[in-house]
């Protein structure tokens, strides 16, 4: 059982350690194991009928994948536990006002669209600049604010020399697409 469950809990840990940007989009119900997983995605968005909880400890369990540890980075310690140890299920507008998610479309339709816009604002900036910021963003959950602001001033002087940097300006000033290179 532990290496299943160290399976899981390393495949829901690759989507924050990734380069890629993860957007999740959820429609309808999302419990247990989903719930768990979308904590590690970068971005949430969800439909107005959606719906959130993490019921594992009225079943006896505790939460396993990532949860107790994702849960309170995002909406802090005292809602997880509100969520976690009452097991309160919660609507995409609560969801939305304690900030676990981003967003809220209408319906499935304009939540699609919305996530893949989303995803393709995301993919048309240098790709460097993206995973720099994810990753920068990531860490100031777990550094203190002299270690990000050093980790902020290397990725900045990277980011400074890189083709995909000099492109965006130009593109910019020739009012024109960039086409990055990953360079």
């Amino acid at each position: 059982m532990i290496s299943n469950l160290l399976k899981v809990q390393r495949a829901y840990t690759r989507f924050q350690e990734m380069n890629a940007v993860v957007v999740a989009a959820v429609n309808g119900a999302c419990y247990g194991s989903g719930f768990e997983m979308i904590t590690a995605c970068d971005i949430r968005l969800a439909s107005a009928d959606a719906r959130f909880a993490i019921p594992e400890t009225c079943f006896g369990l505790a939460p396993d994948m990532g949860g107790t540890q994702r849960l309170p980075r995002l909406v802090g310690p005292g809602q997880a536990k509100r969520l976690i140890l009452a097991c309160e299920e919660i609507d995409a507008q609560e969801a939305l006002q304690m900030g676990f998610i981003e967003l809220i479309e209408k319906n499935y339709e304009g939540l699609q669209a919305r996530a893949l816009k989303l995803a393709q604002q995301i993919a048309n900036n240098p790709p460097w600049a993206v995973r720099f910021g994810k990753k920068a963003i990531n860490a100031a959950a777990d550094s203190s604010i002299a270690g990000g602001l050093l980790l902020e001033q290397i990725q900045s002087a990277f980011c400074c020399g890189t083709q995909d940097q000099n492109e965006a300006v130009a593109a910019f000033f020739e009012k024109r697409k960039p086409v990055f290179q990953d360079r």
